[in-house]
């Protein structure tokens, strides 16, 4: 199994819990308590939403390859920044 399908179905996982448990998001978190306290009541709410919808559109973008990770590779290159 790829990597970057697991790294998506994860944030699809999460944002799906964060979905469901918006409520607990909103009044037990420290995130949920300030983006309440800021925003106000229904604003914060529908930001929260937001917040687990983008990261369920994120997460099926990366699982399918839509978005492609950044990958860190080492250079080969001799005369890159950084090497003696």
């Amino acid at each position: 199994m790829n990597e970057q399908i697991v790294m998506g179905g994860g944030l699809i996982l999460v944002s799906l819990w964060g979905l469901y448990n918006v409520d607990y998001l909103r009044t037990r978190s420290r995130f949920g308590q300030r983006i309440i306290d800021g925003l106000g009541e229904q604003t914060g709410t529908r930001m929260l939403l937001g917040v687990m919808l983008i990261g369920i559109v994120f997460g099926a973008l990366l699982a399918t390859s839509v978005i492609q990770p950044i990958r860190w590779e080492p250079s080969s290159n001799p005369e890159a920044v950084g090497s003696d």
